[in-house]
């Protein structure tokens, strides 16, 4: 943001250096006369410090800075500084509107000079956008927190604590600190609470709380074969399904017929819930069916099937 400010009637001298900043302020003297100060941020937060850098050039012996402020609600000019040599004047403005400066220079003769500048101040408050993977898990399971926050002033630290049904108080599970991104995992079942809050450079507070349902849901695999006798050339069909664990589930086909010595692949980690096989020979078979979730969990269920060859 520019803020340009033009000089009064040449005195003999002027104020050079008056600006308003959160930082590093350039300033720059424009050929027309004109004085322009670099705000390096667009708005000036509400509840954070802000310096008024006073400076002059000429006149005669030392000079003296009053610096006054008058907001939107303000009756009257806020005196800051009254009559001092001191250049860096700090002001907090607490209400979001419109902020008038005025920035009064005096030398040792009586000489005065006045710069005004005008600044925004918004309402900036801090937001916890924090959130969790999943409000559902298994023991097996994992939630991940995501530590997150807007607004507010300077650094944020974030502190994640949970509490079970049991628990008579709050586990911590992770304390002030700039790490964003945190892993749970859950011992007992039932629903857990997760608090994470947020702490921002003006130790401002906003904690966020979430549910987490958390199941004793071990893996089973209650996969079914279609029939389990029939003639050379009919069919079998497979039935894949799983309940419990973590996640989606994947699943492997194999058959093994008696005189076999190791098992034949027939779908290998598929989403495919239903198969058909082929029998062309008679003779018995074992049919397996593996279940996976997406933690890596395996379950095995096997079923035998006979063929006739009789006509």
């Amino acid at each position: 943001m520019k803020v340009t400010v033009t000089p009064a009637a040449d005195d003999g001298y002027y104020c050079s250096g008056v600006s308003v900043n959160n930082g590093a302020v350039e300033v720059t003297e424009d050929p027309d006369g004109t004085y322009s100060f670099t705000i390096p941020s667009e708005y000036v937060t509400s509840g954070k410090a802000m310096t008024i850098h006073c400076a002059a050039d000429g006149g005669d012996g030392e000079y003296t800075y009053s610096v006054y402020t008058k907001g939107t609600k303000d009756s009257a000019w806020v005196t800051r500084q009254n009559g001092k040599s001191n250049e860096n004047v700090t002001v907090t403005f607490n209400e979001a509107g419109t902020q008038q400066i005025c920035i009064k220079a005096e030398d040792s003769s009586g000489n005065i000079i006045k710069k005004y500048l005008t600044v925004t101040v918004i309402e900036d408050t801090l937001v916890n956008t924090s959130t969790v993977s999943s409000e559902q898990t298994t023991i097996a399971g994992t939630v991940t927190v995501k530590c997150a926050a807007e607004g507010g002033i300077g650094t944020y630290t974030y502190s994640v604590y949970t509490k079970g049904t049991n628990d008579s108080a709050w586990v911590t599970r992770q304390s002030k600190k700039t790490n964003r991104k945190l892993t749970l995992r859950f011992t007992d079942t039932g629903t857990q609470k997760i608090c994470i809050k947020v702490v921002d450079g003006s130790g401002n507070i906003v904690k966020k709380y979430f549910t987490v349902e958390v199941d004793d849901c071990t893996l089973v695999n209650n996969s079914d074969i279609s029939r389990s006798y029939l003639g050379i050339g009919e069919s079998v069909d497979v039935y894949c399904a799983a309940e419990g664990g973590s996640g989606y589930y994947t699943y492997s086909v194999y058959t093994k017929g008696a005189n076999d010595s190791a098992w034949t692949t027939v779908m290998s980690n598929s989403a495919e819930t239903i198969i058909n096989i082929p029998f062309n020979e008679a003779g018995s078979y074992e049919i397996c069916v593996k279940a996976k979730d997406s933690d890596g969990s395996v379950v095995k269920s096997y079923f035998n099937v006979s063929v006739d060859g009789s006509c």
